[in-house]
C-alpha cells in the first residue's frame, strides 16, 4: 500500500499463527526509515488449537483491524508438515528459472510425486572445496491451495507464502551482518526452528518435535494446575520472571532449554564440519523465552559460542521489550517484505 505518491509505503500485515495465538506486525517505510505500524499478539479464538479455517480467519481480521493495522494483504507462512528440504549437486545452467526447474524434477524424483504437486524454494549453498551444492524446500500443493482458499474466503488477500527460514534470516539481517557460522534458535508452541546461515546464506534448518506448549501439557498433567494458571506460569518463564520459590517449575524449563541447546549443538557441528575454515559467529534466540536468561545460559554452556537474543532495533525503539520483540521475529520478516503487495 502506497500512501503520499511514492514517499510512503505501508507493508502487508506479516501474520503467523500456532495452537496458542495469533502474531502479526505491519511495517511503515518511509524514504530510508521503517516504522512498526502495529505489532499484535492475541490468542486464537474460543480455544481452538487446530486448523484455522475460514471463520476464525475473518475473526483475526477483524481482531487485526481493531488493534490498528490496515488493508488486507497479508504474507504467511506454511505449516512445516506440508514442507521437506533437500541438498543436491545441479549441473551448471545459465539462468535462474533453469535452475528452479532442474531443482523442480531433483525434488520430485527424491519426493517421488508429480513435478506440478509442490511449491519450491531454491538457492545456491557457499561453495565446500569443488562441491556446488543447492538447498531447496519444497511444500505440498494442495495443502497450500486449501489454506489460501480459507483465508480468502475469510475477506483477506495473500500477497506472499514465505519461509520461516527465510522471514527470520531477513529479520537476523537488521541485526547482524558477520559472514562466519550464525545459528538462530527459535522456540515455537508445538516445535521449535534451528537455522544455520553462512556467508548470508541458509545453509541448514531443522525442526524440533517440541515447542513451549509441551511445558503448558506438563504443568497441567504433572502439577494438575489449571489450564489458566498454567498459561499464566508459561508466559512468566517467556518473560524470565521465574522466582527461586517456583524452582520445581525452573527446573523442568532449564531442562527444556539444555535439550534444545544440545539440538542447536548437533546442527552448529554439522555446519562447522562441512564449512572446516569458517569462522563461528553467534547465536540468536528468538520465539517463546527467546531473551530468557535460563535459554541463554543453556545454550551458552552447550555451545561456548556467543549468544543474543535477537531484537530488532525498529521494534525495540518504538518501546517493545526484549521478550516481545523475541516473539515477534518471524512476522517481522514477513512484513519487511517491502516488494510483495
Amino acid at each position: 500500500m502506497i500512501l503520499n505518491g511514492l514517499r510512503t509505503q505501508v507493508s502487508p500485515i506479516g501474520l503467523v499463527h500456532d495452537s496458542n495465538e495469533f502474531r502479526a506486525v505491519q511495517l511503515v517505510r518511509t524514504k530510508n526509515t521503517i516504522t512498526p505500524l502495529a505489532c499484535v499478539r492475541f490468542p486464537r479464538k474460543s480455544g481452538r488449537s487446530g486448523v484455522v479455517d475460514a471463520d476464525e480467519y475473518r475473526w483475526a481480521g477483524s481482531m487485526l483491524a481493531r488493534k490498528g493495522m490496515v488493508g488486507n494483504a497479508v504474507n504467511i507462512i506454511p505449516d512445516s508438515a506440508w514442507c521437506s528440504s533437500h541438498i543436491f549437486e545441479l549441473p551448471p545452467v545459465p539462468d535462474l528459472h533453469a535452475k528452479q526447474q532442474l531443482a523442480r524434477v531433483e525434488v520430485a524424483r527424491s519426493k517421488k510425486c508429480p513435478p506440478a504437486a509442490f511449491e519450491l524454494g531454491c538457492w545456491d549453498l557457499p561453495a565446500k572445496g569443488r562441491a556446488s551444492e543447492s538447498m531447496a524446500i519444497s511444500c505440498q500443493r494442495s495443502s497450500l491451495d486449501q489454506a489460501l482458499d480459507e483465508i480468502e474466503q475469510a475477506g483477506l488477500r495473500v500477497a506472499a507464502v514465505d519461509l520461516p527460514e527465510l522471514a527470520i534470516t531477513r529479520t537476523l539481517g537488521e541485526v547482524e551482518s558477520d559472514q562466519g557460522i550464525t545459528g538462530i534458535l527459535h522456540v515455537g508452541w508445538g516445535e521449535s526452528l534451528v537455522v544455520i546461515q553462512h556467508e548470508g546464506v541458509v545453509v541448514y534448518q531443522r525442526r524440533i518435535e517440541a515447542g513451549l506448549g509441551e511445558l503448558h501439557e506438563r504443568l497441567c498433567t504433572q502439577y494438575a494446575f489449571a489450564h489458566q494458571t498454567a498459561s499464566y506460569l508459561v508466559d512468566r518463564i517467556h518473560r524470565g520472571e521465574l522466582c527461586d520459590n517456583e524452582r520445581p517449575i525452573r527446573g523442568m524449563w532449564q531442562g527444556f532449554a539444555r535439550s534444545l541447546a544440545e539440538n542447536l549443538d548437533v546442527a552448529i557441528g554439522y555446519v562447522s564440519h562441512a564449512y572446516r575454515m569458517a569462522d563461528l559467529g553467534s547465536i540468536y534466540l528468538s520465539g517463546y523465552g527467546g531473551s530468557s536468561e535460563d535459554l541463554i545460559e543453556q545454550v551458552d554452556a552447550v555451545l561456548g559460542m556467543p549468544v543474543h537474543p535477537l531484537v530488532m532495533p525498529v521494534l525495540a525503539g518504538s518501546g517493545l521489550s526484549s521478550p516481545q520483540c523475541a516473539l515477534f521475529a518471524i512476522p517481522y520478516g514477513l512484513a519487511a517484505r517491502f516488494d510483495r503487495q
